[in-house]
Order: C-alpha cells, then structure tokens, then sequence
C-alpha cells in the first residue's frame, strides 16, 4: 500500500484576498500484489476478497482464492464488495454466496480493467455476473475483463464483447500471466468456517470421496458429510458443516448433530 500525500493546504498555504491560488489536497491509496487465500463472511452489505467497500484508491494486481459470503447483505465481490474507484489487473479463483450484487471481481463496480475471474456461486438473489453483479453503467468503465465460460454471464446476466467476455480455460492457461493457483482447482472442507482439509483437483476432475475427511469427534455428537455426487470440479469449492442440526437430520445433512 501506498500514500502520497501532494498537498497539505491547512498547514502551508493561507488565502489572502480574492487572487490566492486555488489549491486542493488529495490522497492517493494503491493496493498493489495483495494475496488472500482466507474465507470472508459478511452479516451486512459488501464483502471481498480483498477489501469490503472502496470509496478511494486504486486495486492493481492483486488475487483472491478465499470463498466470500454476505449472509444478510447485499454487494458480495471476489474481490470487492462495492467498489467506487478503480480496480485492473485482478484475479478471482474462488465460491461467492450473497444476496443481491453477486460479482466474480466486485459485486458493483465503477472502473474494472483486465480483470480475469474462475467463479462458483452457490447462492445469488439476482444482479449477478462472473465479473460484476453490476456497474456503474453511466459514468463507469468496463473493459478487457475475461471470466471462464460456464453458466454465469459476465455482468448481471449478460456477457460484452471486450468488456466482461467468457474464454474457455484451456485458452486461460495460455496465458503467459496466469497464477499458478489457476493451475488447480481446490475443494475445502470446513468446520465452524476454519479449514479442515483441501483438496486438489485438475480442471474437469469428477468430483471424489476417497479423499473426504473425517468429522472431528465430538463427545454426544456426529456428523455426515453431504456431498455432491458426480460433479466436475471447474471452479473452487468450500463444503461446510453448520454447527447443529436436529438428531433426525444428522445422516441427510452435512452437520453436527446432537446425538
């Protein structure tokens, strides 16, 4: 991260009359190469990847392969929530779960540049994109963003010609920049939202179970995975156990359950 102050008006320059020098002071943030592999949940509006809400600043080249969820909020983005300023550069490898403005790299954006994305989302209420859920249609900028082809478009249920447009992975991994994250795809398990296990799988793999992990002990309860059956993995995963179920559900939901 980087601060310039240019200018700092209160301290160095007083106004004399009607002929004195217009003068502004300004802030200028870069979050440069910033790298989350953490889960981000959020009970309001706008979660991300990387930052929440951003009014200021400047996002360049940073990744996410954290899931991120908003359970009562709208604005969910792999990497921004809701963005106002300028993201470029970014990439998402990662599970989404919100309400409404649901977006591989930000959930509502303003200026997003050259952004690539390989998403799942698991809940979505509408205005949903692998790009963007939406953006600023009047005044903002969409351009060269790419997203792997599946069944989301790119920006609130549409895909743009060289502003938010779908590639195929095997031509994704052409590219000369692409992380070396976006060479697998992983399935995590987790308990009370801490990891307990990943899994690495090729792109297109059938999802597996020799590989399922054991549910921790705990005295007087039990728990059963639930999972997906016959899946191709194309994107990342998390697999949760809520923290409690009713006995009766114990055996047909991934939980724990008082036994």
């Amino acid at each position: 991260m980087a601060v310039e102050r240019d200018l700092a008006p209160e301290d160095e320059i007083a106004e004399v009359g009607e002929q004195s020098l217009n003068f502004r002071y300004e802030l200028r943030t870069i979050l440069q190469s910033c790298v989350n592999h953490g889960s981000v949940t959020s009970k309001k509006d706008a979660a991300g990847g990387i930052v929440g809400h951003m009014d200021l600043g400047y996002l360049w080249k940073c990744e996410n392969y954290g899931a991120v969820k908003t359970t009562d909020g709208k604005y969910t983005g792999g990497i921004a929530g809701i963005s106002n300023s300028s993201i470029r550069g970014c990439w998402s490898n990662c599970t989404l779960n919100g309400r409404y403005y649901v977006g591989g790299i930000a959930g509502y954006g303003y200026e997003v540049y050259q952004c690539t994305s390989l998403i799942s989302v698991k809940s979505s209420e509408g205005h949903t994109g692998s790009v963007v859920g939406d953006w600023d249609r009047e005044d903002g900028v969409l351009k060269q963003n790419r997203f792997v082809e599946g069944h989301l478009a790119g920006a609130d249920g549409i895909s743009y010609k060289e502003q938010a447009e779908p590639v195929s992975y095997n031509a994704l991994i052409q590219s000369d920049d692409v992380p070396e994250l976006f060479l697998q795809m992983n399935v995590t398990y987790m308990v009370d939202e801490i990891p307990l296990k990943t899994v690495s799988y090729d792109y297109g793999d059938r999802f597996s179970t020799k590989e399922i992990p054991e549910v921790p002990q705990k005295d007087k309860y039990y728990g059963v995975w639930k999972t997906p059956e016959d899946v191709e993995i194309t994107a990342d995963h998390t697999i949760e156990l809520p923290k409690c179920l009713t006995p009766q559900a114990g055996l047909a939901a991934m939980a724990f359950c008082s036994a």
